[in-house]
């Protein structure tokens, strides 16, 4: 079982989950191209396309390091996307898409082995943007942002087909603060249904043919509301399971929460996290959640009993993750260590900086202690 993760110094790196080890490692270690965000190539065995600070989009093929494709923004808007994806329109090529805080989407128009660009196309939505994602149908855009409520834009049309709405004014008739800062449908093949989560703490569900308020809204955060609102728990991610029933939410201060999205329940949270929660996701055939941190973590967790396996440490501050689509039978990960530590092409990769802190790791260092006890 192998991830592959992206940190703000623009390194991509492969994993093994068994053994703890890093399996190869490729591109420039430069701040100006850290890695903003990152998604698999679809019907590709181990290549990702990754956004980086500079703007520029890049094509890796993970599991052998190699640089496959490089396109520069399309203007200086296009600069620290927020997202990158795909899209397969009915009526049109396989589409790439990027977006960035402030609206600016490029779309591009791929061959059929999503290699070469035939054509580009520069739109704009209501921003900013934290988080844009294409509908199971790839017919539709789903985003959202800071004072920006959850939107769906017709790509057909090019316009705006629902917008939510905000929930009621609390008991002193106050206006409450909207942040989107991440989404997911909740069925991979109905559009209805979309899960988020919010800066002030909040985890809702939108029923788009049901009303324009969620159906569905709770707080993770136990602090009053007045606290929450101003310098409450910041949720920054969320991956919602296969079954549609739950969702696993990361926040700011290092919490990971299981959150039933029928009826708004927390079952518990996941432990040992002692960073920023920046990307998680489940396994798409084992029973297994992973999440990265700006504590330099990867922690993998058996979702039944919501126990920590297993812990990779991988030096830099991460941004993304990604979950290998299938069990690591592609490449024996022996294989891929007799390539050594292979890297993109540019300067300032021969050597890894470390820029950590060591009291950073001591929770990490601890937590490996316990276990080789008690296995002893």
């Amino acid at each position: 079982m192998k991830f592959v993760t992206g940190d703000e110094t623009g390194l991509i790196k492969v994993s093994g989950v068994e053994k703890k080890e890093l399996l190869g490692k490729m591109g420039v270690q430069s701040r100006t191209e850290g890695i903003e965000c990152m998604e698999w190539v679809p019907g590709t065995e181990g290549h990702v396309v990754v956004g980086k600070t500079n703007g520029i989009v890049q094509r890796w093929d993970a599991y052998n390091q190699t640089l496959a494709a490089s396109w520069d923004p399309l203007t200086v808007a296009h600069e620290k996307p927020r997202s990158v994806f795909f899209m397969q329109p009915p009526t049109s090529p396989p589409l790439m898409l990027t977006c960035c805080e402030n609206g600016a989407v490029a779309i591009r128009k791929m061959d059929d082995a999503m290699m070469t660009i035939t054509d580009e196309e520069d739109i704009t939505v209501a921003g900013p943007v934290s988080r844009m994602k294409a509908s199971p149908s790839h017919t539709k855009l789903g985003y959202g942002g800071k004072e920006n409520e959850l939107q769906l834009y017709d790509f057909e049309t090019r316009k705006v087909e629902w917008k939510a709405r905000n929930v009621p004014c609390n008991k002193l008739d106050l206006r409450l603060p909207v942040w989107v800062t991440d989404l997911q449908w909740i069925d991979r093949e109905d559009d209805r249904k979309i899960a988020i989560c919010t800066a002030y703490g909040q985890v809702r569900v939108y029923d788009v043919r049901a009303q324009r308020r969620p159906v569905m809204d709770t707080k993770i955060s136990e602090d009053s509301e007045q606290i929450r609102l101003m310098d409450g728990t910041r949720l920054t991610c969320l991956d919602v399971h296969s079954s549609g029933t739950w969702a696993a939410v990361g926040d700011a201060l290092g919490g990971l929460t299981k959150v039933d999205l029928r009826t708004g329940n927390i079952f518990g949270k996941f432990k040992n996290i002692s960073g920023s929660v920046r990307a998680v996701q489940f396994h798409r055939t084992e029973n297994v959640l992973a999440c990265a941190s700006l504590d330099r973590f990867v922690r993998v967790y058996e979702l039944r009993t919501m126990k920590m396996i297993n812990q990779v440490y991988l030096k830099q501050r991460l941004n993304t993750l990604l979950f290998d689509v299938e069990p690591s039978t592609a490449e024996p990960e022996k294989e891929m260590k007799k390539r050594g530590k292979p890297v993109g092409s540019g300067k300032g990769e021969e050597e890894e900086e470390d820029d950590m802190d060591p009291f950073d790791a001591m929770h990490g260092m601890e937590q490996d202690d316990e276990d080789e006890g008690s296995k002893n």
